[in-house]
């Protein structure tokens, strides 16, 4: 039964890894929807500069975040997991997504400023229907 229940545990503070996913965003910049602002050459070029220490940083903590989950499965993986360890484990995985969110948050704010006022306003214009999207994508799968 504890098995089972640290495994949710632990399956619940993975869900929120996904988050740096630099990965197969192209010139994006891990800014879904900035293809369509129309960007000059010269925006492009900008926002390629300042959004690539980010994502080697984002590449680095997502390293790290998978080193603690290999941590975390050899703690279960034993016959009586150590509680003491499992919860440091778990802080340490919480801290890791907090550097994430938070090189994310400094990312999108470095691109936003090479952005004009109107395609800022267009982004976020994008980013509020990709919400509403997603919002409604989660709530037909609850409806299953």
């Amino acid at each position: 039964m504890n098995r089972i229940l640290l495994t949710l545990l632990a399956a619940l503070l993975l869900s929120g890894t996904a988050l740096a996913q630099p990965e197969g965003r192209g010139d994006r910049g891990g800014m879904p929807g900035i293809e369509k602002l129309n960007l000059s050459a010269e925006q492009k070029s900008a926002l390629k500069s300042a959004v690539k220490p980010y994502r080697t940083q984002l590449i680095d903590l997502k390293a790290d975040m998978q080193k603690k989950r290999l941590e975390l499965r050899d703690i279960m993986d034993t016959d009586n997991p150590d509680r003491a360890a499992y919860e440091k484990a778990g802080k340490d995985m919480a801290d890791i997504e907090q550097r994430m969110r938070l090189t994310l948050f400094d990312m999108r704010a470095e691109a936003m400023k090479i952005l004009t006022p109107e395609q800022r306003a267009k982004w976020n214009e994008q980013r509020g229907e990709r919400m509403r999207e997603f919002g409604k994508r989660l709530r037909e799968r609850r409806e299953r």
